[in-house]
């Protein structure tokens, strides 16, 4: 990626290592196709996750729930902060958190897998840092979701520079629940 300068993006589809058949070609673009957008730090696509470790019972009136992401950081280094916003049904706010980044980064293996398989030596992709970010919250007096009443949640993840501005934002939707 060459920053401030005009930069080409190419799909290229190598199909000669799968054979094709008279039924079904095998190889191609035949899906959609979705372009990350992100400055140098983000929050890696698909490793938000919001779990319910604990639901009002008889001990309590409060539900647990845990939220966890990697942060990536293409810079040398990276000081900020992570809040977590979790807003009930009606959009109010149930639980927050708000915490310094961790200085030292993890290693995150699918990104290893990642370099290693068919992107390896594409520019970019080595320098990338992943930071954990794994908070537990407590919501009070959840509205629990089942199929009579689907209450969703939401929570913000809101990635913050040393400044306090605002990087970048993430929100998923979820049940608060406990399968048994």
């Amino acid at each position: 990626m060459n920053y401030g300068r005009e930069n080409e993006l190419r799909i290229q589809v190598r199909s000669g290592a799968e054979p094709n058949s008279r039924w079904y070609p095998g190889t191609g673009l035949y899906r959609d196709v979705y372009l990350l957008e992100a400055g140098m730090q983000y929050i890696k696509p698909d490793s938000v996750r919001i779990t319910t470790s604990s639901v009002p019972g008889n001990d309590t009136e409060d539900a647990k729930i845990n939220v966890a992401a990697m942060i990536a950081d293409r810079a040398d280094s990276f000081s900020g902060s992570v809040d977590i916003i979790v807003t009930d049904p009606e959009g109010k706010e149930a639980a927050f958190l708000s915490a310094p980044l961790d200085s030292h980064p993890v290693t995150d293996h699918s990104a290893t897998a990642l370099q290693s398989g068919p992107m390896a030596g594409y520019p970019g992709l080595e320098d990338i840092m992943y930071y954990q970010v794994n908070a537990d919250l407590t919501v009070k007096n959840p509205s629990l979701w089942d199929e009579d009443h689907p209450d969703l949640y939401r929570a913000r993840i809101v990635l913050k520079d040393e400044k306090g501005n605002v990087i970048v934002t993430h929100s998923d939707t979820f049940g608060i629940r406990i399968l048994s």
